[in-house]
């Protein structure tokens, strides 16, 4: 984070130079001009709107860029524990789901919106190393279990093998085509897959009245990525460590998606919560209600996956990541995947009423829906409307 200030700091310089410049140039046109217009026809003017436009552009750039960092300086000194600025976590939180989305800053980020992190900053260094030095407690009383009963992790080992975040084409030797992750796969000791192999092992071991269920390594996907690509040394050399504690505290509140005792109860667990999209589509637009009701759309549990992962298996790995930067920062916790599911079939509108089922069907399974942005904003919309917040 100090070596993207420095950047930064450096870049901001360099624009200052630029914009001095730049009005430099633009009083000695000036100039030119005035002197021109002495000695020609008054009506023939030496205005460019190009480069008046250009002007505007550049001075518009520059401004939003002195903003830009002005809001990164702010925010990584917050989240940075080596600077006395203390943390504001309602202001971080708004910065988040409001739209602030920064790559270099989301494993602080996430870390802080999990609860990972202690609430009071200054002590986040001990607490960082004790949690670390837990996790491979944790891991190694798992590993003896494992010793004792083989096999107890081979859903995981399955799940884990066959998922591809990041599909790359490659041949190999027989000149067959094959399918690899370019992100799991790109280490060649698999080192990414063993390390997300070990985390939902321990988490298995270690929270046995949740143990593992198909699906959770999707939901862990995510953190784990964002810690092991973080350009912070120290978010890589500790992602497997700190991504179990994210994820552990991420499970303690939606755990709740993969107990199957909950399937089939309309009042808790997930069944309730897919009812809810359902509630929210009839009361937002009752035309497109009634033609999945018609075609009995409505019977189906076509949002399962969506709602008991987070959505993370419907968006590009890159836009799961902004959507999830919200979702973690919304104060009312994970309310807003419910409209976000709304929003999505709200969207599909002209599919589903020109399709019949099994070409809606098709469209609401696949996957890589449309953009994320454009998904949550509905999604808002439909919350404030609902709770009379315009």
């Amino acid at each position: 984070v100090m070596e993207n200030r420095t950047v930064m700091k450096n870049k901001d310089n360099m624009i200052e130079e630029n914009s001095v410049n730049m009005n430099n140039n633009n009083e000695n046109s000036v100039t030119n001009t005035n002197s021109t217009n002495t000695n020609t026809n008054p009506t023939n003017t030496n205005t460019n709107p190009t480069n008046s436009t250009n002007t505007t552009a550049n001075t518009t750039n520059y401004i939003e860029e002195r903003i830009e960092y002005k809001i990164y300086s702010h925010i990584s000194e917050q989240l940075d524990i080596s600077n006395f600025v203390p943390r504001n976590y309602y202001e971080l939180r708004n910065y988040c789901y409001y739209g602030y989305s920064n790559a270099l800053l989301r494993p602080k980020f996430w870390k802080l919106l999990l609860g990972y992190l202690p609430k009071n900053k200054f002590k986040t260094e001990y607490h960082l190393k004790e949690r670390r030095k837990l996790y491979h407690f944790y891991y190694e009383k798992a590993n003896a279990v494992l010793m004792d009963n083989p096999g107890i992790d081979d859903a995981i080992n399955k799940d884990v093998d066959r998922v591809c975040i990041l599909p790359v084409t490659v041949g190999v030797h027989d000149g067959s085509i094959a399918q690899k992750c370019s992100f799991l796969d790109s280490c060649a000791d698999r080192m990414h897959r063993n390390a997300l192999k070990r985390i939902l092992l321990t988490f298995k071991v270690t929270n046995s009245s949740v143990g593992y269920t198909q699906g959770m390594h999707m939901v862990l996907i995510p953190i784990y990525y964002v810690f092991s690509t973080s350009k912070d040394i120290d978010d890589v050399r500790y992602a497997e460590e700190d991504a179990f504690f994210c994820f552990f505290n991420l499970m303690s509140e939606i755990g709740e998606h993969f107990i199957s005792e909950y399937d089939y109860d309309c009042t808790v667990g997930i069944r309730k919560k897919m009812d809810s999209v359902l509630e929210l589509v009839r009361r937002y637009d009752a035309e497109l209600y009634a033609v999945m009701e018609r075609k009995k759309i409505s019977e189906t549990m076509f949002h399962l996956r969506w709602v008991s992962l987070l959505l993370c298996s419907e968006f590009e790995i890159e836009q799961v990541l902004v959507l999830w930067d919200k979702l973690f920062a919304d104060s009312y916790r994970f309310e807003m995947v419910i409209y976000c599911c709304a929003a999505i079939i709200v969207l599909m509108k002209n599919a589903i009423v020109e399709s019949g089922f099994d070409e809606c069907m098709g469209v609401l399974q696949a996957t890589k829906k449309d953009d994320v942005l454009t998904v949550f904003a509905l999604a808002d919309k439909m919350r404030r409307e609902y709770n009379g917040d315009q």
